[in-house]
């Protein structure tokens, strides 16, 4: 019997009890009224390697019966290296068996419901290290840091900020706060010089961190670009979202986004101008933009919202695991480092536009936050190198973006500029499925200084605002010069390639060192901004942070006067 050679008789006979035992797994007979819903269970398992877990696909009908439609559901994993998932057909479909490191997500489909769950693979299900993040940072003098203790188990863990005892070894250089204090973890400086942070969990265990205190700051501590001053440089490269250190996007491309603004009105499902059409925002990306363009679907998607709904419609198309490679596919089955998903434009088409009523001829503008899978490495992903200062001897994959604006040479190895590149793919994609789409703003990561993994971590979620910045920037020069950016790839949108492009909320901050420009910060105590893998936004806090910056620009922006609500006859509007 196969199943006993790969997971042990004892491991394949408690399976087929599991199986036997459940109602209706071998046959599934619909209960009275429609499938409304499909879960999984157990919901978001962790595994030792080589441990092996029977998965469950529940569906729930409309008269809230419920019927295990396991060996009917068509099975999936993100990441086939870490686990493996028995799909429909073979001897035990939602069976999952741990082989690598890491974490997958395991998908479920039943007569075109889909559900998922994050697997965590680990070596002991047993936590045991304490982990205290940022592991080494920079504290300027006059700010403060935050640091942030979990009990990690894989890519899970129990957040511990607030119940572990901080210390520093030189009280004299730095104090930090601990338990029972106003704001466990929070160091802040006295004076120039190096300390170690230590932390101790309730259950003993013990990590360390280090905090460096120069004197005064290299050009290798990270600003937020929207405060940076002009003369102000990260390994020689200009701050603010435009070239020349500002935040004031160039008066030519202004004023062809103005234009491009213009044209988006309501179109019926073949695309043709019509006042009882629609006009669809679509937000793509990966896991982080999936929850957080959701809290915003669901903030502006009703009536007295402030925005044109139901003229105006949001629709999340983001998807947990659909980092940026997976987008650069306009249209086959995309082969990317982190395996093979489907086309995630035919899965928008199909799954979040259909079932609204929408057609892709309607989408008009997009919302794009993304980032590459592992850039820390991880699997069969090796790790990405990230910038370094084009005036030192030895980097010679970048150039300096005060001469032409661009950040990366077309050799560069640099992950900002594969990243740049990726994003370039993605846009000249979206304008092949959309053809409508006249507009695309895009958001750079939010602060990653406390993620635990692989998995975008700082400086690759902060130099991603220089990528962001660079293919803009590529666009204006494009559209000034006729040259084509040779990262970036073609983005003009006189002839069609791509759409007009400019930022989103620019989401990064410094931990909790409010921004100057608008205050903006991470949290991690009393409410933490963050999951417990230090990547993805909390629910509600880190989310709903992302969402009300996302309400606010699309409301105010000069370039999605689409977005609001008509204002009342005779009213004065303030835009």
């Amino acid at each position: 019997m196969r199943l006993t050679r790969r997971i042990g008789i004892g491991q394949a006979l408690a399976v087929m009890v599991a199986l036997i035992s459940t109602p209706q797994l071998y046959a599934a007979h619909h209960s009275p009224g429609a499938i409304t819903s499909l879960s999984i269970t157990p919901a978001n398992p962790s595994l030792a390697l080589t441990q092996t877990l029977q998965l469950h696909a529940i569906a729930t009908m409309s008269n809230g019966s419920q019927m295990d439609v396991t060996m009917a559901t068509a099975w999936s994993s993100s990441r086939p290296a870490a686990a493996t998932v028995e799909s429909v057909g073979q001897q035990f479909p939602g069976l999952v068996s741990a082989s690598y490191h890491g974490s997958t997500n395991v998908a479920a489909v039943y007569e075109g419901l889909k559900a998922h769950v994050h697997v965590a693979c680990v070596s002991n299900l047993n936590p045991q290290i304490l982990s205290i993040l940022p592991g080494t940072v920079t504290v300027a003098l006059g700010t403060m840091q935050q640091f942030r203790s979990a009990e990690v188990n894989g890519k899970h863990g129990t957040e511990e900020t607030g119940s572990s005892n901080w210390s520093v070894s030189d009280t004299s250089i730095a104090t930090i706060q601990t338990r029972g204090q106003a704001a466990p973890g929070v160091l802040t400086p006295i004076k120039a010089g190096t300390v170690t942070v230590s932390a101790t969990a309730s259950d003993g265990t013990m990590g360390i961190a280090t905090a460096v205190i120069p004197a005064t700051l290299s050009d290798t501590y990270k600003i937020p670009l929207v405060d940076m001053q002009p003369a102000q440089t990260y390994l020689d490269y200009q701050g603010g979202l435009y070239i020349g250190g500002t935040n004031v996007m160039p008066a030519q491309h202004s004023s062809d986004g103005l234009g491009a603004a213009a044209l988006i009105q309501p179109l019926d499902v073949n695309g043709n101008p019509n006042p009882q059409g629609n006009i669809v925002l679509l937000g793509i990306g990966m896991s982080n933009a999936y929850f957080e363009f959701g809290d915003f679907v669901n903030d502006v998607n009703k009536p007295n919202s402030g925005s044109n709904y139901p003229t105006v419609t949001a629709e999340n198309g983001a998807k947990i695991s659909a980092d940026t490679c997976f987008w650069t596919f306009a249209t086959g089955v995309p082969v990317c480092p982190e395996g093979k998903m489907e086309n995630e434009y035919d899965r928008v088409r199909d799954t979040v536009l259909a079932p609204a009523g929408f057609t892709e001829a309607q989408v008009q503008a997009v919302w794009i936050n993304e980032a590459d899978g592992y850039p820390g490495g991880e699997v069969n992903i090796p790790s990405a190198p990230s910038l370094c200062d084009p005036t030192v001897q030895g980097c010679v994959s970048n150039v300096p973006t005060t001469a032409t604006g661009s950040g990366c040479l077309a050799a560069s190895t640099a992950e900002a500029c594969f990243y740049e590149g990726l994003l370039g793919q993605v846009v000249r994609a979206a304008q092949i499925r959309y053809p409508n789409l006249r507009e695309i703003f895009v958001s750079s990561r939010i602060y990653g200084s406390y993620v635990s993994t692989a998995l975008n971590p700082d400086p690759y979620a902060y130099e991603y605002g220089f990528s962001t910045k660079w293919i803009i920037q590529a666009q204006i020069n494009q559209i000034s010069t006729g040259i084509i950016d040779p990262v970036a790839g073609d983005l003009s949108y006189h002839d069609g390639s791509a759409p007009w492009m400019a930022w989103g909320p620019y989401l990064w901050a410094n931990g909790i060192e409010p921004r100057l420009l608008d205050g903006l910060m991470w949290d991690v105590y009393p409410v933490d901004d963050f999951e417990a893998d230090g990547t993805h936004p909390s629910q509600p806090a880190g989310r709903q942070k992302v969402a009300a910056q996302l309400v606010s620009f699309f409301l105010t922006s000069p370039y999605t006067p689409w977005f609001p609500a008509p204002s009342p006859a005779g009213a004065n509007s303030s835009r």
